[in-house]
């Protein structure tokens, strides 16, 4: 990446929407106050080892299933060792899912096994292209809204 990489922030904004905060990188692909252009369907023209924590609050759902281990991939590269990715979303199958008819990736309790050290999926997600890996920090949550609440830590 071309950019100087000191003046962006170590926290990213990721698919910030309407909710622009200080002190982030925000970056959305819609029309909406952002620090710049980016679209998840593409590589994310941010700089490796960068971020030291990305927020992605209702997002991921928006990305297609054959985008699943390239967007994840791209988050860990950017991500520094033991940076932290909270990922928020709505539960598969919930009013909160299927209210959106942009929603396209649904994401139950187990979805992230696929990404995440020590977890039996964890061998599929390696044969599907997740040659990276992840951390559970937290638990998954779930919210009265039908959100799940995600906390991964970039594996050293």
């Amino acid at each position: 990446m071309e950019k100087c990489d000191n003046i962006i922030p170590a926290r990213l904004n990721l698919g910030c929407g309407n909710d622009y905060k200080v002190g982030f990188w925000n970056v959305d692909c819609g029309d909406c106050k952002k620090d710049q252009h980016v679209d998840l369907n593409k590589p994310l023209s941010l700089p490796s080892n960068h971020f030291e924590y990305v927020y992605a609050c209702q997002v991921m759902e928006h990305i297609t299933k054959e985008k699943f281990f390239d967007i994840f991939k791209e988050l860990h590269r950017i991500l520094k060792p033991d940076g932290i990715l909270d990922i928020r979303v709505p539960k598969a199958g919930s009013d909160n899912f299927w209210t959106d008819p942009t929603h396209t990736m649904p994401f139950t309790y187990r979805t992230m096994d696929f990404l995440i050290e020590g977890k039996p999926l964890r061998e599929n997600g390696k044969i599907y292209g997740a040659d990276y890996s992840f951390i559970e920090d937290e638990t998954v949550k779930e919210d009265g809204n039908e959100t799940l609440y995600f906390k991964l830590r970039k594996g050293l």
